[in-house]
């Protein structure tokens, strides 16, 4: 609810905050740095205007050495979409295994 609230306030059309990962003394976060960085972006802790949906996943980033998530926020980028952080953890991830 937080994200889409920042995204309404500010009218943006891709927001995104930090994801916890579990690890260590209560885990890590993992991106929220702003402007979107290459390896440190999870849409896992974002959201999209679902008009940008044209956009979609493109299935050869694996093939160009990018993350999937990566690929499609560079690509929201090149294309001028306004997009907002949000200060804090939006996810937690499960532990692996």
């Amino acid at each position: 609810m937080r994200l889409l609230e920042r995204a309404r306030e500010d009218g943006l059309e891709a927001v995104y905050g930090r994801v916890l990962a579990p690890g260590g003394a209560g885990g890590r976060e993992l991106g929220g740095l702003f402007p979107p960085q290459p390896d440190d972006f999870h849409w896992t802790a974002a959201m999209y205007h679902p008009g940008l949906s044209f956009l979609g996943r493109e299935l050869f980033a694996a093939d160009l050495g990018l993350s999937g998530d990566w690929h499609l926020a560079e690509r929201m980028l090149r294309a001028g979409v306004r997009f907002g952080a949000l200060d804090g953890v939006v996810c937690e991830t499960a532990p692996a295994g």
